[in-house]
């Protein structure tokens, strides 16, 4: 994909959702949608939307902003979904093969982070491989966690659960001086 021009000066600007996910509530999406922004800019393509997942389990099935992606890709709201790496979709086998499935009938899926162009021939392959080892990577985490804090257990140390923030999508702030309505 180095070098690609996804968009011509011929033809219609394509515009491209850009989807960034992060696990937990201490990291940011900031890193993520600079280097998407920039691979967008650099193809000439027109953002049509950004869908954010703060603190969301790539495991889980159902999350918001990737179910609003979801539901515009099937009203073809946009034409390319950009992610930086596969498994920012999702970390099994099965969940990225779904989802693949259904998205690319509807759009064009690129990863900035992927350097070469793929034959389709070859996609499906490498789709499974990558997911497998995302579902792989996601398992030892979890265990070595899990481990952890068993260890942390028989030492006596106590842990409380952390109590996230509610997290709120920007149309829904409370008291957001900017939505009409809101106190």
């Amino acid at each position: 994909m180095t070098g690609e021009k996804v968009a011509s000066s011929h033809s219609q600007r394509r515009r491209v959702a850009i989807y960034c996910r992060v696990s937990t509530a201490e990291q940011h999406t900031e890193p993520q949608l600079h280097a998407l922004r920039q691979y967008v800019s650099a193809r000439g393509l027109q953002v049509a939307g950004e869908y954010l997942d703060h603190g969301v389990s790539g495991a889980k099935d159902r999350r918001p902003a990737l179910d609003r992606l979801m539901a515009d890709a099937r009203r073809r709201a946009f034409d390319v979904l950009a992610v930086t790496k596969l498994d920012r979709l999702a970390r099994s086998v099965r969940h990225l093969t779904a989802l693949a499935d259904e998205l690319e009938a509807l759009v064009s899926i690129r990863s900035c982070s992927t350097r070469a162009s793929i034959p389709p021939r070859r996609l499906d392959f490498l789709f499974n491989t990558l997911s497998a080892v995302a579902e792989l990577e996601r398992d030892l985490i979890r265990e070595r966690t899990e481990a952890g804090l068993a260890a942390a257990k028989r030492r006596g140390v106590r842990s409380e659960p952390r109590i996230a923030p509610p997290r709120y999508h920007r149309s829904e702030r409370p008291g957001d001086p900017r939505i009409p309505g809101r106190l």
